[in-house]
């Protein structure tokens, strides 16, 4: 599910999955040894370094939170939320 939700200022962008959840699947990451089984995502930092890219060019503060999504105390999947500051005709201080 992907939520988008203007507020004024910024935007709130919000994605959530169904999957078993972050912790249970770095538990089954790590609790394989083979060698194939190596490899790291690097999507999440990433955006983070876009973020901190965007932040420093415009002057503005967004932030990007991965957490599980929970209900009743019971994990049903993955939630990012990414706020960004809206940028119209800003330009970029030199």
């Amino acid at each position: 599910q992907v939520h988008i939700v203007d507020k004024g200022e910024s935007l709130y962008i919000e994605i959530k999955d169904n999957g078993i959840g972050r912790k249970k699947s770095q538990k089954l990451k790590s609790a394989k040894t083979q060698p194939e089984n190596k490899h790291k995502s690097l999507a999440t930092k990433i955006l983070k370094e876009r973020l901190d890219v965007f932040n420093y060019l415009y002057k503005e503060r967004s932030e990007f939170k991965l957490t599980d999504d929970t209900k009743a105390g019971k994990v049903i999947g993955t939630k990012a939320l990414m706020i960004v500051p809206k940028i119209i005709n800003k330009t970029k201080e030199k």
